[in-house]
């Protein structure tokens, strides 16, 4: 289970990272079995099966599969068909994953002496190996259900398979902040467990979050990667060491270190055919044709793409598919091909709620860009439109996610201080029949631990506070270039236009867009791109108004809202931002940037019925400066 390829210029998808978790979790059973398992107790050989699974888990499965045949036990039979359940999540065979889950469901009906934690391990196996088929928000409702009983359990081994589970669906929305603190979690279990290979998953699980945006550098997500493989020593684990050397050929592509990628890509694909592993196989061969993609180099990328088609056909990839359909979309986008309406065709089936949103969204982009390829411009546009509004729609799931999270932490940390007031109140009330001098040392004690218990919540509760005022920031800030994401810039704008319409004052509004962006992320890398829209946001502040606001659109995309300003005046702020924005330096890039942007502007009108008819307005002159030659205002 593999992290899924995807847009260097975007953060990777989390549903792949998300299995590569899940399959760290996985486990299985070893021959010749150690003793037998007890009702309430994971089985003993589970243990070892985990350190067999990471290297050959075709043959687990089939050793399973045998140990089946060979048992009646009730609850021998549970503890078989749940590791089976999971040996075969791991192989990416979902549908029989289900199925198996529910034969262990019956096994545990028919044992009179299943406990709690038996059902646990059922609960959490159900939902590991059915989560990519239920929407994201269902997926991380049932989760936070089981929190309580997991958190009720002793059993180590239980709240690390919940660790686990609980990273798996936190990649899954891009909840990468919250993912890194499981991740650190997951590494931490696996040294208190004896569990090399969990170590090992847990450090590969931040390798991953580094190069999906989580830390510093790639250089960092390096260190991590040679650590994973230093933690596995001597150990076979060939499935584990598969998917290291395959996320570290990613990361080397992310850093254009393209012959070293394709080489640690070629051995990833080497040790899944040793055992087997088509879906490992048809990973490598998806990055790789990511790689000649981002190389411009699409017409080698197909036959890579339809390898990866072929080896999935008889698997459920419904979480691998989606990348290969996206893949292929862009491949022939850039080929013009008329083949590409047909591979639209074929996303269609992908392009449901069980996706999550972010990961949505690039399909659908890859659409739109095969559409346009066809001169298709109007469906291209409405494909454009969905994008967009799908990123919004991740982006507020994963703010969500994070703020019940911390209003969680703030609940347990308030429930826990009530409760040791309430202990102390009762230790007071025994202390006080002893003696009428104990009784008043003791009334002031707790009057004094009460009130430093107040402090402590009102603290708590306050930094609470700041965390989810932080966020509520954050959700609307752009990252990279600290200006208003397109929720912020909307928001402003809509007020001054009720304003403007109330008064019956002028505003114009401005649809910006840089000239040739991607050539520019080519000629000078993404981190030069980077530096050139941090520039033109440097040129905004110092020759805009106070009261005037750009803000992210999307992309190379912004929108400039201007009370005040008629269309009359929009000459001059183009001409002012267009001169300064030449003469600002983009950081990091030697010599002047050499870029211009493109700029469409509409005023609001007596008759102008909405916002969006203002900003649609903006965006066709926008279109029109364009199609003019660029580097012009069309109002």
């Amino acid at each position: 289970m593999r992290d899924r390829p995807g847009d260097q210029l975007a953060a990777r998808g989390g549903r792949l990272l998300a299995r590569a978790v899940l399959a760290l979790a996985a486990s299985g059973l070893l021959t010749p079995w150690v003793g037998n398992a007890r009702a309430a107790d994971r089985p003993a050989w589970q243990a070892e099966v985990d350190a067999a699974m990471q290297d050959d888990p075709r043959t687990t499965m089939a050793d399973l599969q045998a140990r089946l045949q060979a048992t009646q036990a009730a609850s021998d039979r549970f503890w078989t068909l749940l590791a089976l359940a999971r040996t075969q999540n791991q192989l990416e065979q979902s549908a029989d994953a289900v199925a198996t889950t529910q034969q262990a469901a019956e096994a545990l009906r028919a044992d009179t002496s299943a406990s709690a934690s038996q059902r646990l391990w059922l609960e959490l196996a159900q939902l590991q190996v059915g989560w990519t088929l239920a929407t994201p928000a269902d997926a991380q409702a049932r989760l936070r259900a089981l929190q309580p009983r997991v958190a009720a359990q002793t059993d180590p081994h239980l709240r690390c398979e919940f660790t686990e589970l609980e990273l798996a669906l936190l990649l899954d929305i891009q909840s990468l902040d919250e993912a890194w603190l499981a991740a650190e979690a997951v590494e931490r279990c696996g040294r208190a467990t004896g569990s090399v290979e969990r170590e090992a998953g847990g450090i590969l699980s931040l390798g991953q979050l580094v190069r999906k945006g989580r830390g510093s550098n790639l250089g960092e997500a390096d260190t991590l990667f040679q650590r994973a493989e230093q933690v596995l020593g001597n150990r076979p684990a060939r499935q584990l060491r598969s998917i290291i050397a395959w996320d570290h050929g990613i990361t080397l592509g992310q850093g254009q270190r393209w012959d070293a990628a394709l080489a640690r890509l070629r051995e990833a694909q080497s040790l899944s055919r040793d055992i087997g592993d088509s879906a490992g196989v048809a990973a490598a061969s998806t990055e790789m044709a990511q790689l000649h993609l981002q190389r411009d180099q699409p017409a080698l990328a197909l036959p890579l793409l339809a390898e990866s088609r072929r080896l999935l056909a008889d698997t459920d990839g419904g979480y691998r598919l989606p990348t290969v359909a996206r893949a292929e979309l862009q491949a022939l986008a850039r080929l013009k091909r008329p083949e590409a309406l047909a591979a639209i065709d074929r996303a269609r089936r992908w392009d449901t709620d069980t996706l999550p949103a972010q990961e949505r969204a690039r399909l659908v982009r890859a659409m739109a860009e095969a559409y346009a390829s066809q001169g298709r411009f109007a469906q291209a546009w409405a494909e454009v439109q969905r994008s967009d509004a799908l990123l919004e729609a991740g982006r507020r799931q994963a703010t969500d996610v994070q703020v019940n999270r911390l209003q969680a932490r703030y609940a347990t940390a308030q429930r826990e201080a009530e409760n040791a007031a309430l202990r102390h109140r009762s230790e007071t009330a025994q202390l006080a029949l002893e003696a009428q001098s104990a009784r008043q040392r003791a009334l002031w004690a707790a009057i004094g631990t009460l009130g430093l218990g107040l402090a402590a919540v009102l603290a708590w509760g306050w930094r609470a506070f700041a965390q989810r005022r932080q966020l509520a920031d954050l959700a609307l800030r752009d990252e990279l270039t600290g200006q208003p994401n397109r929720r912020a810039v909307t928001a402003y704008a809509q007020a001054q236009f009720g304003q403007a319409r109330k008064l019956g004052v002028p505003l114009s509004v401005a649809m910006i867009d840089l000239d040739h962006f991607k050539q520019v992320n080519d000629s000078l890398g993404h981190a030069g791109g980077d530096a050139v829209l941090r520039a033109l946001v440097a040129a905004a502040r110092s020759v805009l108004r106070g009261q005037d606001r750009l803000g992210r659109w999307g992309g190379e995309e912004w929108l400039l809202v201007m009370p005040g300003t008629s269309v009359a005046e929009l000459p001059a702020v183009f001409e002012r931002l267009r001169a300064q924005f030449a003469a600002t330096p983009a950081v990091g890039v030697t010599g002047p940037h050499g870029c211009s942007f493109s700029m469409g502007g509409a005023e609001m009108r007596a008759d102008t019925p909405s916002l969006d008819a203002l900003v649609a307005e903006a965006d066709r002159q926008l279109y029109q400066a364009k199609a003019d030659g660029r580097d012009c205002l069309r109002s």
